[in-house]
């Protein structure tokens, strides 16, 4: 008697593993199939597959980072009322080569296929350097494109040549005011440009930029279609489902407080003496999402207000 129940556990085992082998090939295949019902299963499964990806990129691409930050405060123009000033606070945040053979890029500014409109960015004077927590990294910065291409110089590798590297880059007439039909939104995009563990998404949006509005996470696969305008309903077979959600911070005395950034608020503080802005007058959205996937466009859409008449 005592054989007979484990008996049935064994052939109920060789039963469940001859279906995985027949019907799915692979775990992973029946764990990707089982996930849609599941939310909590499939959280966990989006991580562990977003960390896999980044840890095959990060070898393949020879660097790796704890975090990458974007913060983008958006303004009215002062010489253009259909348009919003915007300025841009990115880069990596404790990053490190691990190979010496490869070239290490990040960019600012609409990729070339995506530009609709001459580019008047610049990079900015502003200097953040003395808030960062890993020495600065060098850099070459030249434009490229229409985007602001910094060049990473150093060779080090290993843990103790960690860096990290923010620009702030300037957009005076950054993005249109108010909706169109061909641009009903506007907001944030992010390209990830290294491997990193956690992405930091902020849009810092002054009264008057987009009011009353509520962002949509929209998260693409590019691929061969280039970069995707979220207008475009044709660019939804691109879309991938996410678990993270954008939070709404409002105006909350501690929401320039970011545990991945432990000096922002002074970064913030930095950016809006020197641009002219009341740091007081931006509500804050914020998403955080770890592994973002390395070539996915990352887009946090605000409908535009109708232009006044």
């Amino acid at each position: 008697m005592s054989g007979r129940p484990l008996d049935q556990a064994n052939r109920a085992i060789d039963s469940f593993v001859g279906l995985i082998r027949h019907d799915f090939g692979t775990r992973g295949a029946f764990n990707a199939a089982i996930t849609a019902q599941h939310p909590e299963l499939k959280r966990r499964f989006e991580l562990a597959s977003r960390y896999q990806v980044c840890m095959g990129m990060r070898q393949i691409l020879g660097v790796e980072a704890n975090t990458w930050l974007t913060s983008m405060p958006f303004v009215p123009s002062p010489d253009d009322d259909e348009r919003l000033a915007v300025t841009t606070i990115h880069g990596a945040l404790g990053m490190r080569r691990l190979r010496p053979d490869v070239s290490v890029y990040f960019a600012f500014g609409a990729p070339p296929q995506a530009a609709r409109e001459t580019s008047a960015i610049s990079r900015s004077p502003i200097d953040l350097r003395e808030f960062y927590t890993h020495a600065p990294a060098r850099l070459e910065t030249h434009l490229a494109g229409g985007q602001l291409v910094h060049r990473l110089v150093h060779e080090r590798l290993g843990r103790r040549a960690t860096v990290d590297m923010l620009a702030v880059g300037h957009h005076p007439h950054g993005c249109q005011r108010y909706a169109s039909p061909e641009r009903p939104r506007g907001g944030v995009v992010v390209f990830p440009d290294v491997p990193v563990k956690t992405l930091i998404c902020d849009a810092l949006l002054h009264d008057d930029a987009f009011p009353g509005a509520r962002p949509e996470l929209i998260v693409y696969n590019p691929g061969g279609r280039g970069p995707a305008n979220p207008a475009d309903r044709r660019r939804d077979i691109d879309r991938v489902q996410v678990s993270e959600d954008i939070v709404a911070l409002g105006q909350a005395a501690d929401r320039f407080r970011v545990p991945e950034v432990p000096r922002y608020a002074e970064m913030i503080a930095r950016v809006c003496s020197r641009m002219g802005y009341s740091p007081e007058r931006f509500r804050v959205f914020r998403l955080r999402m770890a592994y973002p996937v390395q070539g996915f466009q990352i887009v946090m859409a605000f409908d535009a207000p109708r232009r006044p008449r």
